[in-house]
């Protein structure tokens, strides 16, 4: 993952267990957060894509934002809509 952490930091990736992933999963991260390296997220979703999910998640990627870029009133929109597709999805 780039960080000089050692090896314990990638076993506990979700990455690692991308395939694994049965629900739906609402990812969101600040392009400059310094706090998560947006490259974790990434490589979350090519581990996603890698493993046939890319129905099974969103991404949304926040120009410019720092950590904590999902609570905009914009990004709480977009994940509070998510939730209510997800828990309520048309037919149910």
């Amino acid at each position: 993952m780039g960080y000089p952490l050692g090896p314990w930091y990638a076993a506990n990736s979700c990455a690692t267990d991308a395939a694994r992933l049965r629900g739906h999963l609402f990812l969101s991260v600040g392009e400059s957060d310094s706090n998560v390296d947006v490259k974790c997220t990434y490589d979350l979703r090519d581990a996603l894509l890698a493993a046939g999910k890319k129905d099974l998640f969103e991404l949304h990627v926040v120009p410019g934002a720092n950590h904590g870029a999902c609570e905009r009133t914009d990004m709480r929109v977009k994940r509070l809509q998510f939730f209510i597709d997800q828990l309520h999805p048309p037919g149910r």
